[in-house]
């Protein structure tokens, strides 16, 4: 029976991260089949998936609920086939909740697991490290502070940098904003609750902005997840001035003098552009008071993580007001020595980030561990 191996990835960064390891499965051990439970990406760049992963790609408790059933068919389906199949390893992209219930399955049939990104079990939950210890072989993190954490408590983990970072390091851009202007970017989200919770308040936040710094304009990249219509024309109503532009987020970011954001990916993404970023974050209440309880970091946004410190202004819930939105980015503006340190603490994390092949490193370490390179 031919060898092979099984890809876990349960949302759109997983299926990107999952296609890009099979390009180097498929130099670096072309004899085996891959199989997968994933996305397009991974489906084109060459995985046999057993299941699509937007059957289960929700958000939010009430949408969970509603598709437990779906997620133990797919349990059940992926128990059959590792029964059957039983690959030669299996890795896991982030995604814990239902990749920890894989774990459990691979390691009923002896089947060595391997986890790329690891979950922000340093954050809050950390009693899940026990887990990952006792039924993953080796971690691999896109953040140095991970490989020490986990380091305390003798799980293996081995930093790979984030791929990010030479993303953003070879990025040219498809769309040159006239040079002569100023911009102000405007982050509010990839999700429709983020939009609901966030949009209103960043374009109140612009008019504020314009009526005093009448130099600047505003660029909104629309996500792919959104309707671009749907946004686009919630923009113009409220805020007609704000170009809404479909996708090239990194074109906008690039472009950016200041970047509003919705906390997530995207406030470290333009952290590595060395933009200023004001990072907000704003959810429903139990959600809100349940963070408070249980999570254990300092900061909400990953630049500030990485550095250490509030660089980046943090507004969260109550405090994500126009008026404190309008505040911060005054504080840049009229302040060119904090806006300086600010960019300049935010570049030095793109070469921190680095690494020129965090996928071939992390595939080369599996092989050799596996006896197959």
């Amino acid at each position: 029976m031919q060898s092979s191996v099984f890809i876990v990835a349960g949302e759109a960064s997983g299926d990107t991260y999952g296609a890009n390891l099979i390009n180097e499965l498929k130099v670096k051990a072309p004899s085996l089949a891959i199989y997968g439970f994933g996305g397009s990406k991974m489906e084109e760049a060459g995985a046999e998936l057993i299941e699509d992963m937007h059957k289960i790609s929700v958000v939010g408790l009430t949408e969970v609920i509603k598709h437990l059933p779906d997620v133990f068919k797919i349990l059940k389906k992926i128990e059959a086939f590792l029964k059957r199949e039983k690959p030669a390893f299996i890795i896991l992209i982030d995604f814990p909740d239902f990749n920890f219930r894989v774990a459990k399955i691979a390691d009923k049939y002896k089947i060595p697991v391997y986890y790329f990104v690891s979950p922000q079990i340093w954050a809050w939950r950390q009693s899940r490290v026990y887990f990952l210890k006792k039924y993953i072989r080796k971690i691999f993190v896109i953040f140095p502070f991970e490989e020490s954490f986990y380091k305390k408590f003798n799980v293996n983990a081995q930093f790979i940098g984030h791929p990010l970072a030479k993303k953003i390091k070879k990025f040219n851009p498809s769309i040159n904003f006239p040079t002569n202007k100023k911009y102000i970017t405007l982050l509010p989200g990839s999700r429709y609750s983020e939009i609901n919770r966030l949009l209103p308040v960043i374009l109140d936040s612009v008019k504020l902005i314009k009526n005093e710094f009448l130099e600047f304009e505003f660029l909104l990249p629309v996500a792919p997840t959104l309707d671009f219509s749907k946004i686009k024309r919630m923009v113009e109503k409220d805020a007609p001035f704000v170009q809404v532009i479909d996708g090239n987020s990194y074109n906008a970011i690039l472009a950016a003098t200041i970047v509003i954001s919705a906390s997530g990916t995207a406030t470290l993404e333009s952290a590595l552009f060395g933009k200023p970023v004001i990072i907000i974050y704003r959810v429903n209440f139990i959600s809100y008071i349940l963070g408070r309880i249980f999570i254990k970091v300092k900061h909400i946004g990953m630049p500030n993580l990485l550095l250490g410190d509030s660089y980046n202004p943090e507004l969260i819930q109550h405090r994500v007001t126009a008026e404190n939105i309008f505040i911060e980015v005054k504080k840049f503006l009229y302040n060119s020595l904090k806006y300086k340190k600010v960019s300049s603490m935010n570049r030095k994390l793109l070469e921190k980030l680095y690494f020129e092949n965090s996928y071939s490193v992390t595939i080369d370490s599996i092989l050799k561990e596996q006896c197959i390179l």
